[in-house]
């Protein structure tokens, strides 16, 4: 399992959240950390019903009012902290979330296969 150490600081107050990058094999992808409840909960940036961003860029994913992370694409609702579709087209599915270990010197999102924090290097016949 990759390990992800965060080279910035961990969202200080509820509600907020910070992006990273990671890798799909060799796609890059974005992940965001969410506090909610003094819990840090990290995620893939994807919308389990159609492959698309959940933030449409603008790194806002969570909606404090009603405690919900959302699709500004399809308006989905994932409820917290398992990251479950309770309504929109995905109902029932889940946002691939990440563990996430923090300490007093870094914080560590763990990254299960097929994720990782660099691309493959390929000969030039595609072996890896």
């Amino acid at each position: 399992m990759a390990q992800f150490i965060l080279s910035s600081a961990p969202p200080e107050k509820d509600g907020e959240t910070i992006t990273f990058e990671l890798f799909e094999n060799e796609r890059p992808r974005q992940g965001f950390i969410l506090r909610r409840n003094g819990e840090l909960l990290a995620f893939l940036n994807e919308c389990p019903h159609w492959s698309v961003d959940l933030d449409l860029g603008d790194e806002d994913f969570y909606d404090q009012k009603i405690d919900r992370i959302y699709c500004k694409n399809h308006g989905a609702l994932f409820v917290l902290p398992d990251g479950e579709c309770e309504t929109g087209p995905c109902l029932g599915r889940k946002l691939i979330r990440f563990e996430v270990q923090a300490n007093q010197d870094d914080l560590r999102i763990l990254l299960p296969p097929p994720y990782s924090t660099s691309a493959t290097s390929r000969d030039k016949n595609g072996a890896r």
